[in-house]
């Protein structure tokens, strides 16, 4: 791939001022179920990643992760925990589980979040970094708390619905209100963790990151699946008028685009704007936006994988209208979802770019850093 001219316009200038150079973007992976390995399986993965020049991992911060987390900061890698935020919560109001609805699991609600029993929780696992001297890369405040997946405040029943937020702020629309409160103790725990944070030795400058929100624009439309969910854009509008910014240094987004190869570029950069850079456009806000996940999927069960030459165009095509956003400094990181996915293997490799004990086509381009060429 060719490197990226970028024409500096008027409009690209503004962007500028509001968002000032920064670093380079970080570029790295999600890598699943570090809280279930033992000491060979932590360096076998840890290893893996070195040789392909992994810089950054998200993984949850658990007590049975710590061991993955402190070896792989040891070693170099940064790592972005995950924490959730409604450990200490009443879970009054949890979600169950319900299989047919494609809930696999009980869902709490951020509506029972207790803060100051987050605190407490966490505290602990603060205290332990601190005792080993590891430093995070950055703190995420839970995952798409913007979706029914992962918020036990949305109904069982789904309609495909997203909310707006002149949704959120209608208090005759049930559903709407009962996630605008969920938000708002959202928030509230987010501070908490910002206290929690500020009183630590290794990570009191470590930034905090919104929970990674999930993408509910013209992807997830095309989706068969049909949960309710809020904008992206409209879910950081909602928090930032109930005091976000005071309390984060940056917004996660996950990111899954279309992979049919055949769509305009234009359409790419746009899709990007309109779903995961809309909250911090010009005049919404200042936080840059870490792409906390994003991926392709292929499905094919060879070991190894030979044919992924479809992915890795789409993987190109969308690094490249990533760097646009780089240019003008609304991007921090990019994370692709997932290294090898979860230990006890699953029925798709989904999205997985390290196979059968090597990395693939589309892997090596996804890893490349943001001013690198793309690799046949």
């Amino acid at each position: 791939m060719k490197k990226v001219a970028i024409i500096v316009t008027a409009s690209l200038f503004s962007m500028l001022a509001i968002f000032p150079a920064g670093a380079q973007v970080k570029v790295g992976v999600n890598v699943c179920d570090a809280n279930k390995m033992d000491e060979p399986k932590r360096d076998e993965v840890i290893s893996a990643l070195l040789k392909h020049h992994v810089g950054m991992v998200r993984c949850g911060l658990t007590e049975e992760s710590l061991p993955f987390i402190v070896q792989a900061t040891t070693r170099g890698i940064g790592i972005v925990a995950i924490l959730d935020p409604t450990k200490g919560g009443s879970g009054e109001h949890a979600r169950p589980a319900d299989p047919a609805r494609d809930y696999t699991w009980k869902q709490e609600a951020l509506s029972d979040c207790k803060p100051r029993e987050f605190g407490k929780f966490y505290s602990t696992l603060f205290a332990s970094l601190d005792q080993t001297h590891t430093r995070l890369a950055a703190i995420e405040c839970g995952n798409e708390i913007n979706s029914a997946n992962y918020n036990g405040d949305f109904p069982l029943q789904q309609t495909g619905r997203f909310l707006s937020l002149s949704d959120l702020h209608n208090r005759e629309d049930a559903e709407a209100a009962a996630v605008a409160s969920g938000f708002r103790n959202y928030v509230k725990v987010v501070e908490e963790l910002k206290r929690l944070r500020d009183k630590t030795e290794a990570n009191r400058t470590t930034p905090i990151l919104s929970a990674g929100m999930a993408t509910m624009g013209a992807a997830r439309k095309d989706s068969k699946i049909k949960k309710d969910g809020v904008t992206n854009q409209a879910t950081i509008a909602y928090m930032r008028e109930c005091g976000l910014d005071g309390a984060i240094d940056g917004y996660g987004v996950h990111v899954y685009p279309s992979d049919n190869p055949d769509l305009p570029y234009k359409t790419v950069v746009a899709r990007l704007e309109a779903d995961t850079f809309a909250a911090n456009a010009p005049g919404m806000g200042k936080k840059q936006i870490w792409i906390t996940e994003w991926g392709f999927s292929n499905n094919s069960p060879e070991c190894p994988l030979t044919h992924d030459e479809t992915r890795r165009q789409v993987v190109q095509r969308e690094r490249k209208a990533f760097k646009e956003f780089a240019a003008q400094g609304r991007l921090a990181a990019i994370l692709w979802f997932s290294w090898s996915g979860h230990l006890a293997g699953e029925k798709k490799p989904g999205s997985s770019i390290f196979r059968c004990g090597k990395l693939t086509v589309a892997g090596r381009n996804a890893l490349m850093t943001m001013d690198e060429d793309s690799r046949p």
